[in-house]
C-alpha cells in the first residue's frame, strides 16, 4: 500500500495569500501535481490537518477545487485551523456529528487500517488526547490487533 501525505495547507480565499506573502493554494496545486505525476499512484492521500487557515466556507471551497484533481481517496484529519462542520460537509468519509464532536474514525478497507484521531481543541492552537480519546483508541486497536494499523493525527503525539 502506498500512502501520500499532505499537511498544513492553510488554504485561504482565492486571490489571497497566507500571512500576506505565501501563495498556499499554489503550494497545494504543486503537491497535487507531484502526487499525480508519480509513477506509482498512491492508494490514498492523508490530509493531516490545517487544510484551511480560518475554517471559512470559502476557504474549503477553494481547497476542494484543488483537491478534486486527485484521482484517489483523500482521508482528512482535523487540525486546529479547521472547522469540524465544514470538514464534515465536504468529505463523505467523515462520521456525522454535532460541531463539538471530535472527528475520530477508522478506515478498514485497505491492507493497512487507518485510525484517525481528532486532537483539536476548538478555539485553541494546541491539541490534546483525553481519557475518552485514548479509551476509544484502545478499543479500536483491540478490535483487530493483528492488522497493520496507522494512527494519524494533526498534532505531535507528545
Amino acid at each position: 500500500m502506498l500512502i501520500a501525505q499532505i499537511s498544513d495547507c492553510h488554504i485561504v480565499e482565492p486571490g489571497s495569500t497566507f500571512v500576506d506573502r505565501v501563495d498556499s493554494a499554489q503550494g497545494l496545486r504543486d503537491a497535487v501535481d507531484t502526487i499525480r505525476a508519480l509513477d506509482r499512484q498512491p492508494d490514498l492521500v492523508l490530509a493531516t490537518g490545517d487544510l484551511v487557515n480560518d475554517g471559512r466556507a470559502e476557504q474549503y471551497d477553494h481547497l476542494m477545487s484543488i483537491m478534486s484533481r486527485l484521482p484517489m481517496p483523500v482521508v482528512p484529519v482535523a487540525g486546529n485551523h479547521d472547522d469540524r462542520t465544514e470538514l464534515r460537509q465536504r468529505f463523505e468519509v467523515l462520521p456525522e456529528g454535532v460541531p463539538d464532536d471530535p472527528i475520530d474514525y477508522v478506515i478498514d478497507e485497505h491492507p493497512v487500517r487507518i485510525v484517525v484521531l481528532d486532537t483539536t481543541i476548538p478555539g485553541r492552537h494546541d491539541g490534546a488526547l483525553g481519557a475518552e480519546h485514548l479509551g476509544w483508541l484502545d478499543r479500536e486497536l483491540g478490535r483487530r490487533p493483528d492488522q497493520p494499523t496507522l494512527v494519524v493525527q494533526h498534532h505531535p503525539p507528545v
